[in-house]
């Protein structure tokens, strides 16, 4: 009886071996086959235009948005492994403060963390990466993460890849297919993009002014794909940005920004609170001095004027919005002073008046 006993015991207990054995090799299969379908097939499923810009992810991992922060996390049906990306103000700090105040908030929160690799490049769009690669425990489990910060002149983003160790390799050719397919917000593209150049401010601004108001040749551009048309001085330059246009005097003191952007199901005065927390959010020290609806496009348009600074200078800045069907277009000026931005007025509300967009 004892022997049928210990018989029995010993055909359970290879019976469970085996079983989990197989358990662990189709969660590994599960792994790789979420790979394999994931990398070929994922698309444009997440779209911020204003925070966090544009990112594939995989349709089959759940989304979820942290307003408060700025945050949106991806995270998969293995719930071990998550990516997840945060919109914050660049702090005034060099990269070396920034990277050694990460380490240490790493450290705090996190159990026998282990650096694995540090390094900063420069990116095609103006930004600085800086990428940090560690190892934590939590409990029984070792995690490793791996950490992006595209720094530009006023926002920072930060793209995390968190996954268990067995599973980080597995995963890793997906989450750089996300992280190739990152597009920033295209308002902090252009203002990043000019604030960058403020140092190459040497030019006399009185004779750009003067210049400016006598000038009475104007060119045209026209984008029909856009549905915008606008008339503008020969001295700003044009740059074509995505569903947009950059148009900046020569010195980088003066920019019009002109966008076009999708409306998502969004309604019109949802778009108008969320667009005003995403310029607070994203612009140091941003401040409405007045809100109105004005008639420069010939009909009733809301508009906002503000200010925001930019390293030592003080920035003012015109923005309105046209809100057609599934869409808007946004127009915004802005200029490095006070000064600046009142004689450059009279050229920008002629622009205006050549302002067509066909919704």
């Amino acid at each position: 009886m004892q022997k049928k006993a210990v018989v029995s015991f010993i055909l359970f207990f290879t019976f469970f071996v085996i079983a989990l054995i197989s358990l662990s090799i189709s969660l590994l299969a599960f792994a790789q086959s979420q790979i394999d379908n994931s990398v070929y097939n994922t698309k444009f499923n997440y779209y911020n235009p204003s925070i966090i810009g544009k990112i594939q992810y995989p349709s089959f991992w759940k989304k979820t948005e942290i307003p408060n922060n700025n945050t949106v996390y991806f995270i998969s049906p293995l719930k071990s492994v998550w990516a997840s990306i945060q919109s914050i103000p660049t702090p005034n700090l060099s990269i070396d403060e920034i990277t050694m105040n990460m380490i240490a908030s790493i450290k705090s929160k996190f159990s026998n963390v282990h650096i694995l690799n540090i390094s900063i490049s420069n990116s095609n769009d103006g930004s600085k990466i800086q990428t940090l690669k560690y190892s934590y425990s939590d409990g029984s489990n070792t995690f490793q993460v791996l950490q992006l910060m595209k720094i530009f002149a006023d926002r920072t983003f930060i793209f995390k890849y968190y996954a268990d160790s067995i599973l980080y390799d597995r995963f890793f050719p997906l989450v750089q297919t996300m992280f190739d397919s990152f597009q920033i917000p295209k308002f902090t593209k252009f203002l990043s993009q000019d604030n960058n150049l403020n140092s190459s401010f040497k030019s006399n601004v009185n004779k750009q002014n003067n210049r400016t108001l006598v000038s009475g040749n104007f060119l045209t551009y026209n984008n029909k794909a856009l549905g915008i048309t606008i008339q503008y001085p020969p001295y700003l330059q044009k740059f074509e940005k995505d569903n947009g246009i950059l148009l900046t005097s020569n010195n980088k003191s003066v920019g019009v920004i002109l966008v076009n952007v999708p409306l998502n199901n969004i309604s019109k005065n949802g778009f108008i609170k969320s667009h005003i927390l995403s310029l607070n959010s994203t612009l140091h020290n941003f401040k409405i001095i007045n809100a109105s609806t004005s008639n420069l496009m010939g009909y009733p348009t809301q508009m906002i004027l503000f200010s925001y600074s930019s390293g030592t200078h003080l920035y003012k800045g015109m923005q309105f919005w046209k809100i057609a069907i599934n869409h808007v277009y946004i127009f915004t000026y802005y200029a490095q002073s006070t000064r600046i931005f009142e004689n450059y007025l009279p050229i920008i509300i002629k622009m205006v008046d050549t302002l067509k967009v066909f919704a």
